[in-house]
């Protein structure tokens, strides 16, 4: 049984960009002279491929209990890391007919049908495996990521901090619980995680934590 030695591929900062024009007036944020400079927001909008998510092998010692179980999660898991979403999402079907309470198998389809975009099974197959197996981490965080997607951001931020809670050095977790609050507004606390998620190994983009600061310190001194 292999395991996943890579954390997932970064969600857009552009998404989060995009969303953010609902939350705040960069005019009002940032000052005219600074709003009035696209470059900032032009350099915290990386390009780059879809979106996709991928949550790590089990354990092998797992592997020997339910040999079967994880040799289907594993072929499901290859088509999903290939980008044959829909394959992914066939197998894991079979999978869980066979076995009904596999968390894993739902964790798995949730993120293949969130990387293609289906948001609403996203949430339901995380939502299921988190009913088989209520200390997954990677369902809560999953789950968060495409409540987020969905613009569903008060759920976001509450299953982030209890995928955080679970596990404390989940670097995505962070990320996304980051994003999240950067959507809803709320600055400081986006940094605070994002920062947080490039501590503990995540390939944060440096452009967006820059941006992130600017506009927490903007927020603070507003407050203040």
């Amino acid at each position: 049984m292999r395991h996943v030695q890579r954390f997932a591929i970064l969600i857009l900062a552009a998404a989060c960009l995009l969303a953010v024009g609902c939350y705040y007036d960069p005019v009002e944020v940032l000052g005219d002279k600074q709003a009035g400079d696209e470059s900032a927001v032009a350099a915290a909008t990386p390009s780059g491929g879809p979106r996709r998510i991928i949550p790590p092998r089990p354990r092998a010692a797992d592997a020997l209990q339910e040999a079967k179980a994880y040799r289907l999660l594993d072929e499901a898991f290859d088509s999903y890391e290939g980008g044959r979403y829909d394959a992914a999402i066939r197998i894991c079907t079979k999978l869980l007919a066979e076995k009904r309470d596999f968390a894993w198998g739902y964790c798995l389809r949730g993120c293949a049908s969130h990387a293609k975009g289906d948001y609403s099974d996203a949430v339901r197959d995380q939502t299921a495996a988190i009913a088989c197996k209520a200390d997954l981490a990677e369902a809560y965080c999953y789950r968060a990521l495409a409540y987020m997607e969905a613009g569903q951001l008060a759920y976001a931020i509450a299953d982030g901090t209890t995928a955080i809670l679970l596990r404390a050095d989940f670097a995505e977790a962070h990320y996304y619980r980051g994003l999240a609050y950067f959507k809803r507004g709320n600055y400081t606390k986006s940094l605070r995680d994002l920062r947080i998620a490039a501590s503990l190994g995540l390939a944060v983009d440096p452009d967006l934590l820059a941006l992130a600061r600017k506009l927490a310190e903007a927020q603070e001194a507003e407050d203040y």
